[in-house]
């Protein structure tokens, strides 16, 4: 992965730590480590886009589109 693409993969993993941690899953549960990457490879415009990802669904989309659009920013 290129060094600007691996920034925004290492910042969308420290957000799903974060939330992992305060709702008390595993960070996998949260998000794939292959979701981060498609983020990361191909940046979001808008938190919607965040939420229409196949990997964010549900109730996914409500606590992560808001945290990780800004982690792409």
């Amino acid at each position: 992965m290129d060094p600007q693409p691996r920034q925004v993969y290492e910042n969308l993993r420290a957000v799903r730590l974060k939330v992992a941690e305060a709702i008390g899953v595993d960070p996998e549960v949260i998000a794939g480590n292959a979701c981060l990457e498609d983020l990361a490879r191909q940046l979001p415009t808008s938190v919607g886009s965040v939420a229409e990802h196949p990997g964010i669904k549900g109730w996914r989309a409500a606590i992560l589109s808001e945290k990780f659009f800004r982690a792409v920013q």
